[in-house]
């Protein structure tokens, strides 16, 4: 199977949701997937003060920066089964991804969002 299709057909089995602190991922495939680990990005906002005293030329008001943080995690998730991933506040989260363990190689495969009912 060509690496496109490992990451389109690994997308589809997997998805995410929030439960208090945590991401839970979950398997919606008939298969186990090894999680090598989770990466997700998200957004903070700093709010810069007209005192304020940068050497960065940045107009003042609010600054968004990028984060990035993965957690190692080497579990596999069974079937039909989750995984809860503790992260705390969970505030301007933009993309979660997995990294996988697939034929001996990694994908970082981008995890869609459940429904929220």
């Amino acid at each position: 199977m060509a690496d496109e299709s490992i990451i389109r057909s690994l997308e589809h089995c997997l998805s995410y949701s929030f439960q208090d602190s945590s991401v839970v991922l979950r398997n919606n495939c008939d298969k186990p997937i090894d999680i090598k680990a989770i990466e997700i990005e998200y957004y903070i906002y700093i709010r810069r003060a007209s005192l304020a005293q940068s050497s960065e030329n940045i107009e003042l008001g609010h600054l968004r920066r990028k984060v990035v943080e993965r957690i190692s995690i080497e579990q596999s998730i069974a079937p039909s089964s989750a995984l809860s991933v503790h992260f705390g506040v969970l505030k301007n989260i933009e993309n979660v991804f997995a990294i996988i363990e697939y034929g001996n190689k990694e994908y970082k495969i981008k995890v869609g969002q459940e429904k929220q009912n």
